[in-house]
Protein backbone atom coordinates (compact mmCIF):
# COMPACT_ATOMS: atom_id res chain seq x y z
CA UNK A 1 0.00 0.00 0.00
CA UNK A 2 2.84 2.42 0.78
CA UNK A 3 4.39 1.69 -2.59
CA UNK A 4 1.12 2.64 -4.31
CA UNK A 5 0.97 5.94 -2.36
CA UNK A 6 4.56 6.71 -3.34
CA UNK A 7 3.77 5.94 -6.98
CA UNK A 8 0.75 8.27 -6.95
CA UNK A 9 2.83 10.99 -5.29
CA UNK A 10 5.56 10.58 -7.91
CA UNK A 11 2.96 10.81 -10.73
CA UNK A 12 1.68 14.10 -9.28
CA UNK A 13 5.21 15.50 -9.07
CA UNK A 14 6.04 14.50 -12.64
CA UNK A 15 2.72 15.87 -13.94
CA UNK A 16 3.29 19.17 -12.12
CA UNK A 17 6.83 19.40 -13.49
CA UNK A 18 5.63 18.79 -17.05
CA UNK A 19 2.88 21.41 -16.74
CA UNK A 20 5.25 24.01 -15.30
CA UNK A 21 7.79 23.33 -18.04
CA UNK A 22 5.11 23.70 -20.71
CA UNK A 23 3.96 27.03 -19.23
CA UNK A 24 7.54 28.34 -19.07
CA UNK A 25 8.26 27.33 -22.66
CA UNK A 26 5.04 28.92 -23.87
CA UNK A 27 5.98 32.23 -22.23
CA UNK A 28 9.28 32.30 -24.16
CA UNK A 29 7.62 33.16 -27.46
CA UNK A 30 8.87 36.27 -29.23
CA UNK A 31 7.01 39.49 -28.53
CA UNK A 32 5.40 41.29 -31.43
CA UNK A 33 8.00 44.07 -31.72
CA UNK A 34 7.43 46.73 -34.33
CA UNK A 35 10.35 48.33 -36.12
CA UNK A 36 10.22 52.09 -36.56
CA UNK A 37 12.22 53.87 -39.25
CA UNK A 38 12.61 57.54 -40.04
CA UNK A 39 11.62 58.51 -43.54
CA UNK A 40 14.36 60.21 -45.55
CA UNK A 41 11.67 61.70 -47.82
CA UNK A 42 10.07 63.84 -45.11
CA UNK A 43 10.52 67.60 -45.48
CA UNK A 44 11.09 67.88 -41.71
CA UNK A 45 13.32 64.84 -41.26
CA UNK A 46 16.12 67.02 -39.90
CA UNK A 47 13.91 68.17 -36.98
CA UNK A 48 12.83 64.69 -35.91
CA UNK A 49 16.16 63.42 -34.56
CA UNK A 50 19.54 64.55 -33.34
CA UNK A 51 22.92 62.90 -33.64
CA UNK A 52 25.84 63.20 -31.27
CA UNK A 53 29.31 61.70 -30.92
CA UNK A 54 30.57 60.01 -27.78
CA UNK A 55 34.02 58.42 -27.57
CA UNK A 56 34.30 58.51 -31.36
CA UNK A 57 30.99 56.71 -32.00
CA UNK A 58 27.90 58.32 -33.47
CA UNK A 59 24.49 57.98 -31.80
CA UNK A 60 20.98 59.05 -32.78
CA UNK A 61 18.27 60.30 -30.40
CA UNK A 62 14.61 60.49 -31.42
CA UNK A 63 11.60 61.95 -29.62
CA UNK A 64 11.10 64.16 -26.60
CA UNK A 65 10.69 63.60 -22.86
CA UNK A 66 9.63 60.13 -21.77
CA UNK A 67 9.02 59.12 -25.39
CA UNK A 68 12.70 59.64 -26.22
CA UNK A 69 14.89 56.77 -27.36
CA UNK A 70 18.34 56.41 -28.84
CA UNK A 71 20.65 53.99 -30.56
CA UNK A 72 24.09 53.59 -32.07
CA UNK A 73 24.01 54.76 -35.69
CA UNK A 74 24.32 52.04 -38.28
CA UNK A 75 26.57 54.22 -40.43
CA UNK A 76 28.91 55.29 -37.61
CA UNK A 77 32.20 56.53 -39.06
CA UNK A 78 34.38 55.31 -36.17
CA UNK A 79 37.17 53.12 -37.65
CA UNK A 80 36.85 50.55 -34.84
CA UNK A 81 33.74 49.21 -36.63
CA UNK A 82 35.63 48.34 -39.80
CA UNK A 83 37.24 44.92 -40.16
CA UNK A 84 41.01 44.95 -40.51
Amino acid sequence: MTCLKNLNKMKKIVTTFILLTAVMLQSCEKDNVQSMELSNNSEQRHTRYKTYTLDGCEYIVVGLGQNRWGSHKGDCKNPIHYAK
